[in-house]
C-alpha cells in the first residue's frame, strides 16, 4: 500500500507527456495503464495485442491503439517510449498497458460528467493465453486508471491463463474440409479491484459491487498464419460470427471450413460478457484446424533402438487438456509419461523402454489421454 501512495505523482506524470492538442473525445488527459510498478506475467515472444472498453459501452474503446508494452524502453502507444520499467525486455514474460484515452483514434471518453466509467482491459499474449482486467477509475490518487489497483494486495503480479473466454475442444472431427468442433467455455475470470483480495478492494476503489467474472458471448472465427499471435479485435474484419453463442453449460457446436493455405490455421474464440454487455474484441482464442494447427498431439516422434533399449522422443507444439502420453504398440501400452505442458504451450518429452516391452512389435504409436476422457494419437513410428 505504502506503493501505491506514490502513484498520484506518477499519474500527473503520466498526463503531462500527452500534449494537449492531440485530445480527443475526453477533454483532458485521462491516462490508464501500469502507471507505477505492476506488470502482467504474459509470454511475450512474439508482438502482442491489447485493447480496452468502457464495460456499460463497449462502443467506447481503444479501437486499434497500441496500448501494450512489451519492454522498455521503445516507441510507445502514444509517441513517447514506454517509460515504465516493469515492462522488462522482450521474453522476460513482462508486460505493462501505458496508453491514455484523450488521444487520436480511441473511439468514444469513459468519462461522463466528469465521473469515470469501469473499463476493462484485454491482453492476449504470445502463447494463447490472456487476461482480463477491469477496474472502476474510482480513487483517490490521480483522474485516470491505474491498473495496480486489480493486483493482489499482497505484491505479486497478476498471471495470464486460460480462464479468459478461451474454449476448450471436447470433440473434433474433419469431413470433406469441413471441421465440426465441440467447445467448452468456463466462467471468466476477471482481475478486478473488486476482488477482496486486490489493492483496489482495500483501497475503496470498488464502489459499484462490480462481480468479477464473465461469461463467453459468441463464438467467432478468424483464419490466420498458425505462428501468429492473434489480435482480438474485432474490427476491421479481423474476425466473422459463428452465429453460436454457449448454452448455459458453457457447450457451443461450432461447424466451419478448414483452411486451406500454406501455415493458415482457424482460430475460434468469444468475447467476454460483463453485466449484460460483450466486450468489443475477442478476449480469449484457441486453434481449432489447419495444417499447422496446435493441439495437445505428440509430434516429430523419433524412436532409436540401441544396445536393448528403444529411447523415443516427442514434442506437443500446444498443451491444453493432455494429462499423459502412453506409448501404444499393437494395442498395449507399453510406456507412460505426465504431460508437463499448460495453459497453451508445449513440451518436449524423452524415454527409454526396453526392446522386450514391445514383445516383438517394431512400431508404436504415441497416444495422448486427455482431461475430458478423449484421446489423440500420434503418427505411426517404426524403429
Amino acid at each position: 500500500m505504502r506503493k501505491i501512495l506514490a502513484v498520484a505523482t506518477i499519474a500527473t506524470a503520466v498526463a503531462m507527456v500527452v500534449p494537449s492538442q492531440v485530445y480527443s473525445a475526453c477533454g483532458s488527459a485521462v491516462p490508464m495503464g501500469h502507471l507505477f510498478d505492476g506488470y502482467v506475467v504474459c509470454a511475450d515472444a512474439r508482438p502482442l495485442s491489447a485493447y480496452a472498453w468502457q464495460v456499460n459501452n463497449p462502443t467506447t474503446n481503444t479501437a486499434f491503439v497500441d496500448i501494450i508494452c512489451e519492454e522498455t524502453p521503445a516507441l510507445g502507444p502514444i509517441g513517447e517510449v514506454c517509460s515504465f520499467p516493469a515492462a522488462g525486455a522482450i521474453g522476460d514474460n513482462h508486460v505493462t498497458v501505458e496508453t491514455d484515452w484523450s488521444i487520436p483514434g480511441v473511439l468514444g471518453c469513459p468519462v461522463i460528467s466528469s465521473v469515470n466509467q469501469r473499463v476493462a482491459v484485454s491482453i492476449q499474449c504470445s502463447d494463447g493465453t490472456g487476461i482480463i482486467i477491469s477496474i472502476s477509475g474510482q480513487d483517490p490518487y490521480s483522474s485516470g486508471y491505474l491498473l495496480e489497483f486489480a493486483a493482489p494486495a499482497d505484491g505479486s503480479p497478476l498471471v495470464a491463463g486460460t480462464d479468459n473466454a478461451r474454449p476448450r475442444v471436447l470433440q473434433q472431427s474433419v469431413t470433406a474440409g469441413v471441421v465440426t468442433a465441440q467447445l467448452q467455455f468456463n466462467p471468466v475470470r476477471v482481475a478486478c479491484d473488486c476482488d477482496p483480495g486486490s489493492v483496489g478492494f482495500a483501497s475503496g476503489t470498488c464502489v459499484d459491487a462490480f462481480v468479477c467474472t464473465g461469461s463467453a458471448g459468441t463464438v467467432y472465427t478468424r483464419v490466420a498464419t498458425c505462428d501468429s499471435a492473434v489480435d482480438g479485435r474485432i474490427g476491421a474484419g479481423f474476425w466473422t460470427t459463428a452465429n453460436v453463442t454457449p448454452d448455459a453449460t458453457g457447450r457451443a457446436i461450432l461447424v466451419a471450413t478448414v483452411p486451406t493455405g500454406v501455415n493458415q490455421c482457424l482460430y475460434v474464440g468469444a468475447p467476454t460478457v460483463l453485466g449484460g454487455f460483450a466486450s468489443s474484441g475477442i478476449t480469449g482464442y484457441i486453434q481449432v484446424a489447419g495444417s499447422l494447427a496446435a493441439s495437445d498431439q505428440a509430434i516429430e516422434v523419433r524412436a532409436t533402438p540401441a544396445k536393448g533399449k528403444v529411447a523415443i522422443g516427442f514434442r506437443t507444439a500446444s498443451e491444453l487438456e493432455a494429462v499423459s502420453f502412453d506409448i501404444v504398440a499393437k494395442g498395449r501400452v507399453v510406456g507412460s509419461i505426465q504431460a508437463l505442458g499448460g495453459n497453451g504451450v508445449g513440451a518436449s518429452y524423452d524415454l527409454s523402454l526396453g526392446i522386450g516391452d514391445f514383445r516383438g512389435a517394431k512400431d508404436f504409436v504415441v497416444r495422448t489421454n486427455l482431461r475430458n476422457g478423449g484421446t489423440k494419437t500420434s503418427d505411426t513410428v517404426s524403429f
